[in-house]
């Protein structure tokens, strides 16, 4: 041994310098573990000790004390705590400078431990990881891409090639220093499988961790240490590497929103692996499939369902650390690493001040002469579309009171609006952006009834009395409709109707029958004057600033067509008895410019929907803010990718995958936005309340 604890050599020393941790939960795997210990024993430099940590089975611990003790150290946890814990109660009893994890489920080349403890002679190398190549019990399945072998614990397709440094090394392939945990702590609790949960990160963010109090210290890899990984054939299905890709999504949000510093290295190495190797992979199997080869868009499928598997599992780490969820598996509990005081709880987000003092009227059923419509506009571009509004609502079975056309910081179209007979036209003086004008246009209308209309949409003739057959009641505070869309010519192949709201539009997953909703949307929606005005109308410091040939946000919030959300649960919130209701008799067409056709500005709006979104988490609370998006994550999301998965593999519709590659990307596009917008206003230090 030199003075630095570096072993002098490694091959053929005599030297016992490394122990190895083995951690097993299930008696299922008794004859794996046993050859496991019998390929440690056979390597070609010396082991001083095998530690075996059960994990909260008594059964296997039993077996394991009787015929293991021997030759072994068994250690037994009575109570199952998980990977993380198992692996550091096996630290606990190790004697040697070095520490190697081995998987209870993996079998170790002879010279495994060899090539690990190389590049350990440099005292600045702090861990080193190996290649974990599978054994699939049943046969390897023609549809598994060899990107997403990290699914079944193996080393993947875009790992390097030759030795050298990594992010992060395997926690089951690996060996590290160990005073790397006497100083800086052993793996995180709340990372890592933990029963029959899939999540993962323990070892990414342990060497995160100590790669950010070393300064010049570094992990290696090294694809000559290699091992062979059982993959039993309950993880060789589709079902796994969804669940799996789901549990790594969130097991990253909590890394990203945990690890000590190198922000920006958190998920530089996932970013690298999603847009080089997955990108590529999934269109070299299109192409594949293009020439027949089912199994090429099979792998092609199976990799789009991963990444949104990992998407949702993304957003819902985050939404479940935004919400303040301390359950495990199903949440991330606050940080608390050894030897750290836990910190000061970060107060609610507060929602705006509400004046709830309004007494609201409880009238009839309102009828036409009771309701004034509201269309904002702010460019002459689309003064054909606007004209069409107006005649839309002319043509209405329910004739309204008046319609109030307000035009938003455009002196021109204010004058040639004016002209427009049987209409009241109104300039926003108050703050430019679509929150203003509707205010502006509440204003001056007189209803008791206020509807909302955008410039670019028509409404059908039976629209206004579909919706003011709704309020048939004091315990409704508005109603809305459907809002169709109207393309240049046709959707464009690839769109998944899923993201209809990415042009305004009523999406597939919303309510398709009469009943209470969270919020409604801005192009399609009416609310009772009294609500309205008991709550002081929409927050002007939301939604969009638009001028001619452009949009821009209000200040920083980039809320983008949040201020419909926000004005609906901050009602919700003033008046709990109240309800918002959807009609979908009630319906508007909404035309869709052609420049919103494109998969450029699909990807751009995405974008700005997560970063609005974290912004209204600050603004309304973080559960009224995200409940419904996390079904719609969840639920929607997934089934309409395994539909355009199922569509191209039984009925060969390439539009199909190309429509659930766009789910994805939307969504991943949604996830960077809310994450963006969220680690720099919601996931920061976390401040004490003032005191009153």
């Amino acid at each position: 041994m030199t003075k630095a604890g570096q072993p002098q050599s490694t091959s053929g020393t005599n030297v016992e310098v490394v122990s190895v941790v083995i951690c097993s939960h299930l008696l299922a795997r008794w004859d794996w573990l046993c050859a496991a210990i019998e390929s440690v024993e056979r390597q070609t430099i010396p082991v001083r000790e095998i530690v075996v940590v059960i994990d909260g089975n008594r059964d296997l611990a039993k077996l394991a004390t009787e015929r293991l003790s021997a030759t072994c150290t068994v250690l037994v946890r009575n109570e199952c705590g998980g990977l993380s814990e198992a692996r550091n109660t096996g630290l606990t009893a190790a004697t040697t400078p070095f520490v190697a994890f081995f998987d209870d489920d993996a079998l170790a080349d002879e010279r495994w431990l060899e090539h690990l403890m190389e590049p350990l002679v440099d005292p600045d190398v702090m861990g080193v990881g190996g290649h974990s190549l599978p054994i699939w019990d049943q046969g390897e399945p023609a549809w598994f891409p060899r990107e997403l072998l990290w699914v079944v614990g193996c080393s993947y397709a875009g790992l390097p090639l030759e030795v050298g440094p990594v992010r992060n090394v395997f926690g089951g392939c690996a060996v590290y220093r160990r005073e790397l945990f006497d100083l800086y702590g052993g793996f995180r609790s709340d990372f890592g499988r933990h029963r029959n949960d899939a999540a993962g990160c323990e070892e990414t963010e342990f060497c995160l961790r100590a790669s950010s109090r070393r300064p010049g210290g570094r992990f290696i890899y090294d694809p000559r240490a290699i091992i062979h990984h059982h993959v039993p054939a309950n993880r060789a299905t589709l079902g796994y590497v969804v669940k799996r890709s789901f549990a790594d999504g969130r097991s990253k949000a909590g890394l990203a929103a945990h690890a000590r510093g190198a922000a920006r290295w958190q998920l530089a190495t996932e970013t690298t692996y999603a847009r080089q190797y997955v990108a590529r992979a999934f269109f070299a199997g299109l192409r594949s499939g293009a020439r027949g080869d089912s199994a090429g868009l099979a792998r092609s499928a199976v990799l789009a369902m991963s990444m949104l598997a990992a998407a949702c599992g993304l957003t819902s780490g985050v939404a479940s650390m935004v919400i303040g969820s301390s359950r495990r598996p199903g949440g991330l509990p606050p940080f608390r690493e050894p030897g750290m005081q836990r910190g000061e709880g970060e107060p609610e987000a507060q929602s705006p001040a509400i004046d709830a003092s309004p007494r609201l009227r409880q009238g009839p059923t309102p009828s036409g002469s009771d309701m004034s419509v509201v269309i904002c506009a702010y460019t002459e571009d689309r003064w054909d579309d606007i004209v069409a509004a107006v005649e839309s609502l002319r043509r209405q079975t329910m004739r309204p009171s008046e319609i109030v056309l307000v035009i938003d910081h455009n002196g021109s179209l204010f004058e040639r609006a004016k002209r427009l007979p049987g209409i009241v036209a109104v300039e926003n003086t108050g703050a430019q952006g679509a929150s203003g004008s509707r205010n502006a246009g509440a204003a001056a209308a007189t209803g008791s009834i206020l509807a909302f209309l955008d410039d670019d949409a028509t409404a059908c003739p039976e629209w206004l009395e579909m919706l003011s057959g709704s309020y048939g009641g004091p315990e409704v505070a508005g109603v809305g409709g459907c809002i169709d869309p109207e393309w240049p010519s046709e959707a464009p192949a690839w769109f998944p109707e899923e993201f209809n709201w990415v042009v305004g539009c009523t999406f597939l997953g919303m309510r398709t029958t009469t009943g209470p909703v969270r919020n409604l949307i801005g192009a399609n929606m009416s609310v009772r004057r009294d609500v309205w005005e008991g709550v002081g109308g929409f927050r002007e410091g939301f939604g969009n600033v638009k001028t001619a040939g452009h949009s821009s946000w209000v200040g920083e919030s980039r809320a983008s067509t949040a201020e419909e959300t926000e004005f609906c649960i901050r009602v919700s919130q003033a008046f709990p008895t109240l309800q918002w209701i959807l009609e979908p008799r009630a319906r508007v067409r909404h035309r869709v410019p052609s420049h919103r056709s494109t998969f450029r500005y699909f990807l751009s709006r995405s974008r700005e929907e997560g970063l609005g979104k974290a912004v209204l988490v600050s603004a309304v609370g973080r559960e009224s803010a995200l409940v419904e998006e996390i079904s719609y994550t969840t639920h929607t999301l997934p089934a309409g990718v395994a539909r355009g998965v199922r569509g191209a593999i039984v009925d060969r519709d390439i539009d199909g995958l190309r429509r659930s590659g766009a789910i994805l990307a939307g969504f991943s596009m949604a996830v960077a936005g809310f994450v963006q917008r969220g680690g720099r206003t919601l996931m920061g230090p976390r401040r004490k309340p003032a005191a009153h």
